[in-house]
């Protein structure tokens, strides 16, 4: 019997339009439900101010980390299906949104496709991204510039540089 492998992935919620809690909800039941994600933890749901484009409302933010027998592409594949089943249209990446579903790392892989970069080329850069992935786990390890590095989540806040003046407060 082959024994099925799987792989370590964490992925950002987002969205700032209509009952974004409720569609968290549902993006979590969906992915629970799931018969190749297992031991699926979320963060908390932060409140956090837009970056960029400021002229919107709040958005909701939370991060989540599971095991899943998908490969990067494939898992993808399952995060658009689900913002397409709850509303997402395609619009520029700082506008309002409904839900946004970000892999931000995929086990310790390195991947930069058309269409999928692992680890997410900014998660580094956004405190929403940051202070949620800090309440489910100390570190992460990643390859940068083909060394093998393990980050300490709380060390990047506390140096962290606000550019965007981005206020995340947890709900």
């Amino acid at each position: 019997m082959e024994t099925q492998s799987y792989f370590l992935a964490y992925v950002a919620l987002g969205g700032n339009i209509g009952n974004t809690k409720e569609i968290f909800a549902q993006v979590i039941q969906k992915l629970k439900g799931d018969v190749h994600i297992k031991e699926f933890f979320c963060s908390s749901i932060y409140l956090t101010t837009p970056v960029g484009n400021s002229h919107q409302d709040n958005f909701y933010n939370a991060v989540c980390h599971f095991l899943t027998s998908y490969h990067p592409h494939e898992l993808l594949e399952v995060l658009q299906k689900i913002e397409r089943s709850l509303g997402k249209m395609e619009k520029p990446k700082t506008a309002p949104r409904i839900i946004d579903l970000d892999i931000l790392f995929f086990e310790n892989s390195v991947l930069n496709t058309e269409n999928l970069t692992i680890p997410h080329p900014r998660w580094k850069e956004r405190l929403f991204v940051l202070v949620p992935l800090a309440e489910i786990t100390k570190q992460v390890t990643v390859i940068e510039e083909n060394l093998v590095k393990t980050i300490v989540i709380k060390d990047l806040i506390d140096n962290f540089v606000n550019y965007h003046n981005e206020i995340v407060i947890k709900v």
